[in-house]
């Protein structure tokens, strides 16, 4: 009986999985697809430097966001890009916040995004923007402004 039971368990489980895999990605997820691949940091002094790699992941765009000094660590964040019914938002854990913070999609045109967060401290408004090999991200809020520009090094895995 044991044998059954285990049988049934591994072919539900298998049959979950299938279904899973063939998931429509959402339409505002498949519209950032732009952004996957390995950026790195091309404006910063030696001895610094940093990236960001994006990758799919089920119906999700993910990513990490990493900054170096001397070749050490010195910054990791985990990114995430869902789509909740009809609104996409990105999704930074990073280190010192208490909980991941969400930001919502409030435009995105071509390879052009802004995803807003007004009650955040900072930042904000965070903006990427795609011109060929070269990516521009942004964060602002409260009279501040980052800026952050990338190469393409990769592009995503098949």
């Amino acid at each position: 009986m044991r044998t059954i039971v285990l049988v049934f368990a591994l072919f539900a489980a298998a049959l979950t999985g299938v279904a899973m895999a063939q998931q429509p990605v959402p339409e505002g997820i498949q519209q950032l697809e732009w952004l996957l691949g390995t950026w790195q940091r091309d404006d910063l002094p030696q001895g610094r430097s940093g990236d960001e790699v994006w990758h799919r992941e089920g119906d999700a765009l993910v990513g990490v966001g990493s900054s170096y000094r001397d070749g050490a660590l010195r910054f990791r964040e985990q990114l995430r890009i869902v789509q909740e019914g009809a609104q996409v938002f990105y999704v930074a854990d990073v280190p010192g916040n208490p909980a991941p913070v969400k930001f919502g999609q409030s435009s995105q045109q071509g390879q052009s995004v802004v995803f807003e967060n007004p009650a955040h401290d900072f930042p904000r408004r965070i903006e990427y923007q795609r011109e060929g090999q070269r990516l521009t991200a942004r964060i602002s809020g409260g009279g501040r402004e980052q800026v952050f520009h990338f190469l393409r090094l990769a592009k995503p895995a098949d």
